[in-house]
C-alpha cells in the first residue's frame, strides 16, 4: 500500500465473529502532528472501499461538536453519486438531480425520513441531518437506485478510498471508541467495536491501524418504494 503505509506499529483491530461472539484488540493512536490513520480489509485481506470509521470520545468536549458542512448527493446515470457519502450531526446534504428525467428520493430510515420529488431540471434541495445513523436512501421511481449517507455522532470519522485508507485530522489526547461500519456488513456493528488510546508518537512513522470487516455478498438495498411514478 506504499511506503508511508507501511509500519511496525499497525496495529490490528479484528471483530471476528465466532461462535457468534466478537472481540477486539486495542490499539493507541496519534493525535494532532499525524493524522490518524485506518485501512479497511475484508477476511481475505481484500481493500474495502466506502467503510466508515468513527472515533467517538469517551467524554464529549466542546472541541468534539463541528458541523456545518453541506454536501451534494447527485443522481446521474439512474445512480446515486456518490453511492455512500458520511457526514456529522448538524451536517446538511444537497441532492440535486443531474438526469434528463425525474426522480423520487426518499428514506424511511429511523435517523431521517424524507420524501422528496426531484422532477429534471427542477430546483436543488437540502436536507438537514439531527440524529446519528444510518439513512439508507432509494428512489420511488427506480427501484435499483440505493444510496446510503452515514450521520456520524463526532467531527472524528472518515470513509475509506478505493485503497481501504481513511485519514481522521485532528484527534486530540483521550480514550476513544472506534466505529467500524460498511453497507454489507455481516453481524452487528458493535461486533467490530473496539476501545483505543489517542497519544501523540504512534503515526510519527506514517503507521496505520487495520480494521478487518466481515461482509456480505452482494448489494442491500433502501427498501421498496410504496408505488411507481412517472414524472
Amino acid at each position: 500500500m506504499g511506503a508511508t503505509w507501511q509500519s511496525a506499529r499497525t496495529i490490528l483491530v479484528t471483530a471476528l465473529v465466532s461462535v457468534g461472539l466478537g472481540f477486539a484488540t486495542a490499539p493507541l493512536l496519534a493525535q494532532n502532528a499525524e493524522p490518524a490513520r485506518f485501512v479497511v480489509l475484508d477476511e481475505d485481506g481484500e481493500a474495502i472501499a466506502d467503510a466508515v470509521v468513527t472515533l467517538v470520545p469517551l467524554e464529549v468536549s466542546s472541541a468534539d461538536t463541528m458541523a456545518g458542512a453541506k454536501v451534494i448527493l447527485d443522481q446521474k446515470g439512474t445512480e446515486f453519486s456518490p453511492s455512500v457519502i458520511a457526514i456529522q450531526v448538524g451536517d446538511q446534504v444537497e441532492l440535486q438531480n443531474s438526469d434528463p428525467f425525474g426522480h423520487h428520493v426518499f428514506s424511511f430510515s429511523d435517523a431521517k425520513q424524507f420524501d422528496q420529488l426531484m422532477p429534471a431540471g427542477g430546483i436543488n434541495e437540502v436536507v438537514s441531518f439531527e440524529t446519528a445513523g444510518v439513512v439508507a436512501v432509494g428512489c420511488n421511481i427506480h427501484d435499483s437506485m440505493r444510496g446510503y449517507i452515514y450521520v456520524a455522532e463526532t467531527a472524528y470519522f472518515g470513509q475509506s478510498d478505493a485503497e481501504g485508507r481513511i485519514e481522521i485530522a485532528g484527534v486530540p489526547p483521550g480514550q476513544y471508541t472506534v466505529k467500524p461500519w460498511h453497507s454489507r456488513l455481516r453481524g452487528r456493528p458493535g461486533r467490530y467495536e473496539s476501545e483505543i488510546a489517542v497519544t501523540g508518537k504512534t503515526f510519527a512513522d506514517g503507521g496505520a491501524v487495520e480494521v478487518v470487516l466481515d461482509l456480505r455478498r452482494g448489494r442491500p438495498g433502501a427498501g421498496k418504494g410504496r408505488e411507481k411514478r412517472t414524472y
